[in-house]
């Protein structure tokens, strides 16, 4: 079994201890790919926790060492929105590097992409059409808060006219 999927197994058990110490087995420093893992998946435990400080500082003092900068951003929006900072949040992937990582990372970048979208017309302004052109027509996702949302939720809002008939 992978680390990761030794950590979502740990996860659901909502065992913190266990999950510190499996990630504390994963010997830092040794390969970057080790490294790489650790920062996230300990953020993502602290989150669960409700510790957003001390996920957000774990971020920090990871990020040397991510390999997809809209992963990262990504996942501190979300503990920002967590926390009510809205408007931070959508300042931390205001200049999310989205053009440079779509085709390496889709998935993460795609993530990115809705959240900074969907925090901007939450807040009543406009995404920038070219963002919301590059997700795909029927994505779909969670939001920090459990609630399900997708492309719909980014339409301009209805006018009110009804076409002739």
């Amino acid at each position: 079994m992978s680390f990761s999927e030794e950590m979502l197994a740990l996860l659901k058990t909502r065992d913190w201890e266990a999950c510190h110490r499996r990630i504390d087995r994963e010997q830092p420093g040794e390969a970057r790919e080790a490294r790489v893992s650790i920062a996230p998946w300990r953020s993502t435990v602290f989150e669960w926790q409700g510790r957003y400080d001390d996920a957000l500082g774990t971020l920090d003092a990871g990020r040397a060492d991510v390999f997809t900068r809209c992963g990262d951003l990504y996942q501190r929006a979300e503990i920002l929105c967590k926390m009510g900072k809205f408007a931070d949040a959508i300042e931390t992937l205001r200049n999310a590097p989205f053009g440079a990582e779509i085709d390496t990372f889709p998935a993460l970048t795609y993530e990115a992409i809705f959240l900074y979208c969907y925090l901007l017309k939450r807040s009543g302004r406009e995404p920038p059409p070219n963002l919301v052109a590059a997700l795909p027509k029927d994505f779909v996702t969670r939001t920090w808060d459990g609630k399900k949302v997708g492309i719909a939720d980014l339409a301009p809002p209805d006018s009110g006219s009804r076409p002739a008939t």
